[in-house]
C-alpha cells in the first residue's frame, strides 16, 4: 500500500520530470544549475591543522586542493606527497617554539607562496590549532592572504583540551579573535567535545578524528549543494553570500534512516555534540540542505525544515536546498550552517576570556557588509521552502 508521503513525492517527481521535457515549458535554472562549481582550497596550518588535512587526505577529500603549511620540516613530512610550504624560521625549520608573533612573521615573509597556494581559489578552508605558534600566528595572516586574492575564507580554529596548561588555553582565545578578524566565516573545533563523543575508551587518534569529520562534512557538504540535482537547488552565489562577511558560525551534519528519514536526520544535526547548535537561535542566515534517496518524500522534508525554522529567529534569512541522491535510499542526510552569530557564541569561554584580559568583541555580524544585511533585508517568506514544497504538489 502506498502511503500518502510516498505519492506525494511521486507527484512531485512527475511534475518536475515534465517541467524538464523539451517544449513543455523547461527550467532554465534547472538545466544551467550544475554549470559553474567553485574552485576550493582546504590549508592546514601548524602542527594540528597538518594533522587534520593529512586525515581528510587518507579518507579522501575530492573537488578540493589540499596544503599543508608549517614551520617545521618534521611536521611536514608528515604530510607524504600533499603540497606542502615550509616557513623559513630562523631555527632551522624546527617550528616557532609557540611564539605566535613569530608564526605571523613568517606567514607574512612567505606572502609570494602563499597567495600562489591560494590563486583561482573561489572558496578556501583554513585548519589551524590555536594554541600553537604557527597555527595561532601564521593561520589569520593567511586567510587575509586568501581574502585579498578574491577568495571566500572560512576558518576552522582547533581549541586546545581543557587539560592543556592555562597558557594554552590563553593564548587559544586570543589567537581565536585575530583569525575571526582575517576570515569571512569562524567554525569554532573544540577538542573536548570529540573527546565527550568518542567516550573513554577510544584511543586519542580516533577521537580526533571526529572533529576532523567536522572539516570533512563542511567541505563536502557545501560541494554537494552545488552540485546535486534537487527539487530547490542552492548555487554558488548564494552560498557566498552567506559566507562572505558571516562572522562567527557553528555547522553540524545529521543522518537519518526509517519513517520519517529527513525529519530525524535534522534532529541528529540540531542535537549535534561536535557544535553549540543551540547558538542557531541567534543566527543572522543559514544554510542548510536536505538530501535524501529516490524515496525521499515531501512532507518528510517539509517537517525537517520547519522544525529547524521554529528554532530560528524570526529576521533570520533560510535558505534550502533539496536534492536526491541514488546513494541514500531510505534514508537522508543534513547539513545546516549557521553564521552571523554573536561572539561569545562561538570560541574561547567566557570565563577564560575574562582571566586573559580579553573583552568580548561586538559580534561580527553587526559589520556584515552589504551582502549580508541584503540577505537578511528581504521577505521571509521567500525563505518558507516547506510551503513552497507544498506548493508544488
Amino acid at each position: 500500500m502506498r502511503t500518502a508521503s510516498a505519492d506525494v513525492g511521486s507527484r512531485l517527481r512527475e511534475r518536475a520530470a515534465a517541467t524538464d521535457r523539451p517544449g513543455e515549458g523547461g527550467n532554465p535554472a534547472r538545466q544551467t544549475m550544475n554549470g559553474y562549481r567553485p574552485d576550493v582550497v582546504v590549508i592546514g596550518v601548524g602542527g594540528a591543522g597538518v594533522n587534520t588535512v593529512t586525515r581528510l587526505r587518507d579518507v579522501g577529500l575530492p573537488g578540493a586542493r589540499l596544503t599543508a603549511v608549517d614551520a617545521s620540516a618534521q611536521v611536514l613530512a608528515r604530510a607524504g606527497g600533499m603540497p606542502a610550504l615550509l616557513l623559513d624560521a630562523p631555527r632551522r625549520a624546527w617550528g616557532t617554539g609557540g611564539d605566535m608573533a613569530l608564526g605571523a612573521a613568517l606567514a607574512r615573509s612567505a606572502r609570494a607562496a602563499l597567495r600562489g597556494a591560494v590563486a583561482g581559489a573561489d572558496l578556501v578552508y583554513i585548519v589551524a590549532g590555536l594554541a600553537g605558534g604557527t597555527g595561532g600566528g601564521a593561520a589569520p595572516e593567511i586567510a587575509r592572504i586568501a581574502r585579498d586574492a578574491g577568495a571566500v575564507t572560512v576558518g576552522f580554529g582547533i581549541q586546545p583540551f581543557p587539560f592543556e596548561a592555562r597558557a594554552h588555553v590563553e593564548a587559544a582565545a586570543m589567537a581565536w579573535d585575530a583569525l575571526g578578524a582575517a576570515c569571512d566565516t569562524t567554525v569554532c573545533l573544540e577538542n573536548r567535545r570529540a573527546l565527550c563523543v568518542a567516550g573513554d575508551r577510544v584511543p586519542l587518534d580516533v577521537a580526533l578524528r571526529v572533529a576532523d569529520d567536522v572539516v570533512r562534512q563542511a567541505v563536502h557538504g557545501i560541494g554537494a549543494m552545488l552540485d546535486r540535482h534537487g527539487w530547490i537547488h542552492v548555487d554558488w552565489s548564494t552560498v557566498r553570500r552567506v559566507l562572505a562577511g558571516g562572522g562567527n558560525g557553528c555547522l553540524a551534519l545529521g543522518l537519518g534512516r526509517g519513517d520519517r528519514p529527513a525529519a530525524t536526520a535534522m534532529r541528529a544535526a540540531l542535537a549535534s555534540p561536535l557544535a553549540d547548535m543551540g547558538a542557531l537561535r541567534h543566527a543572522r542566515a543559514v544554510l542548510v540542505q536536505v538530501c535524501g534517496g529516490d524515496d525521499l518524500a515531501v512532507a518528510d522534508t517539509a517537517a525537517a525544515l520547519d522544525d529547524l525554522q521554529s528554532r530560528l529567529a524570526p529576521d533570520c534569512a533560510l535558505m534550502a536546498g533539496v536534492a536526491q541522491d541514488p546513494s541514500l535510499a531510505g534514508s537522508a542526510q543534513v547539513t545546516v550552517l549557521g553564521t552571523g552569530l554573536p561572539g561569545a557564541a562561538a570560541g574561547a569561554t567566557p570565563r577564560v576570556r575574562r582571566r586573559a584580559g580579553i573583552t568580548p568583541a561586538a559580534s561580527r555580524a553587526e559589520g556584515a557588509p552589504a551582502a549580508m544585511a541584503a540577505l537578511v533585508g528581504r521577505d521571509r517568506a521567500a525563505y518558507r521552502v516547506s510551503e513552497r514544497l507544498r506548493e508544488v504538489v
